[in-house]
């Protein structure tokens, strides 16, 4: 049992999780959910998105950060293909790893688009409101 322990807490420790310096505010007048991604080429040289944030939901007037393993703008300078970051706002929690792909790849998915030199110039906040175009 102790044995047991000890991997799990290795397996645990190695696997860190922290907030990233995105800050999404909601000045909707709604709970909102997103989910992020960014573009990357596959071994076939295809486009394939890749989660790099777990979804997450928050409440109208609040602000979130995703919570990651490694900070975004990292993720998007060493895998991103264009260097942007998608960011998907109709997340059903419950739906979404099930049918993560069908909800990526729908041409009726509409994603918010981020160009990294854009965030940086934004200092990473973005404020969303339910009329939210870009």
């Amino acid at each position: 049992m102790k044995r047991l322990f000890f991997l799990l807490l290795l397996i645990f420790s190695g696997c860190s999780y922290h907030k990233d310096k995105l800050v999404i505010k909601n000045n909707s007048k709604e709970d909102i959910s997103y989910a992020i991604f960014i573009k990357i080429k596959n071994d076939s040289a295809n486009f394939v998105y890749k989660i790099v944030s777990a979804p997450q939901e928050f409440n109208v007037y609040n602000e979130s950060s995703p919570i990651i393993r490694n900070y975004l703008s990292d993720e998007m300078d060493e895998f991103s293909c264009d260097s942007i970051l998608y960011i998907y706002d109709k997340v059903d929690k419950e739906n979404f790893y099930k049918n993560m792909d069908s909800i990526i790849y729908s041409k009726n998915a509409k994603f918010y688009k981020y160009y990294k030199k854009e965030l940086d110039s934004m200092n990473w906040i973005i404020s969303y409101f339910s009329s939210h175009t870009h």
